[in-house]
């Protein structure tokens, strides 16, 4: 697409020559254009040192490749008497491909940021799994300690209902055994239940931390 301008103003001298289009000023997003003008007809014409062929009406017509930014296009011509003129245009080349390219770069940087937080994540993530695999062995840890004093208890009702006629000094001897293995059991449940609150609250303020170290 070409954005007129002002027309080229004919070069004076002899042999008269014209450039018809494109218009001087003029803005396009082709990488090249078609450049035509008119000259005394049997003169020679050149664009930018590129011989030109004339026709018999003295048309001519030449495709220029263009450089991005403004672009000068200079017509030659001359007759065989040894007369010569010369005449220009300035065409500006705005490549839109430089722009999508610039944005696609930019995408390219976001993606590649997004794809860095993602495996960074994706390391949280495993490191989180390793500690919540070891809090559910410590959970289950406490639920076997939970189960075992359980059946402690179960024992030790049993075996007071079944020591119900012997001395109490065997009562009370076997009591304060089987208390001493409670207290052991029910010791050992309530540390690793301290074990899975610390890793909890580790966890909430690691999550914290993390949260207030994002905010800008």
């Amino acid at each position: 697409m070409i954005t007129a301008a002002a027309p080229a103003a004919a070069a004076p001298g002899d042999p008269p020559l014209f450039i018809l289009a494109p218009a001087s000023g003029s803005v396009t997003n082709e990488p090249s254009t078609l450049v035509t003008g008119n000259v005394t007809p049997g003169a020679s014409v050149s664009v930018n040192g590129m011989l030109v062929e004339v026709d018999a009406n003295g048309s001519w017509s030449i495709r220029v490749a263009l450089a991005e930014g403004p672009n000068t296009v200079q017509a030659h011509a001359w007759d065989t008497g040894g007369a010569e003129n010369f005449t220009s245009i300035t065409v500006t080349y705005n490549n839109t491909f430089a722009d999508l390219e610039a944005d696609l770069g930019d995408a390219l940087d976001e993606i590649n940021a997004t794809q860095e937080d993602l495996v960074r994540t994706q390391d949280q993530l495993s490191e989180t799994e390793a500690d919540l695999a070891d809090a559910l062995a410590e959970v289950n840890e406490l639920k076997n300690n939970l189960t075992l004093a359980q059946t402690e208890l179960l024992a030790l009702e049993a075996q007071l209902a079944a020591s119900g006629g012997s001395s109490p000094a065997i009562v009370t001897a076997g009591s304060k055994a089987d208390q001493a293995l409670l207290i052991g059991l029910l010791g050992a449940a309530l540390g690793a239940g301290g074990l899975l609150m610390s890793f909890v609250v580790s966890r909430a303020r690691k999550g914290s931390d993390e949260a207030e170290g994002e905010q800008p």
